[in-house]
């Protein structure tokens, strides 16, 4: 009976091991810029996550009106790992964190805020 008791227990834990941090997969959009964008997706324990954002494109030179036109560059797959409830993904000046803000859902990432897209 104890044996019984204990394997349930055992799957119990270990079940739920998988689930951490699904909150997070899925495509993400900035609040206050549309062409930035995160997309995680879960890889196993772990997770990847590509970034979308605009940047100035040097080789096109410069316009007639003198501005300098962008394009919009996808990083990635960057790995991450579900510590402490938020993603964290290492770099060379320490890691950066993903969290996901309890009130309304959104997630925050270097300071700007991403809501799930559809």
């Amino acid at each position: 009976m104890f044996k019984r008791i204990y394997v349930v227990l055992l799957l119990l834990v270990f079940g739920g091991c998988n689930n951490a941090g699904k909150q997070f997969v899925g495509n993400w959009v900035a609040i206050d810029d549309a062409r930035v964008s995160l997309e995680i997706t879960h890889n196993g324990g772990n997770f990847l996550i590509k970034t979308t954002y605009p940047t100035t494109n040097w080789s096109a030179g410069f316009q007639k009106d003198g501005s300098i036109p962008k394009m919009l560059v996808t990083d990635g797959p960057v790995p991450a790992q579900f510590r402490d409830g938020m993603l964290e993904i290492p770099g060379m000046l320490g890691p950066s964190r993903i969290d996901i803000v309890k009130s309304n859902g959104n997630l925050v990432f270097n300071g700007r805020q991403f809501k799930r897209t559809q």
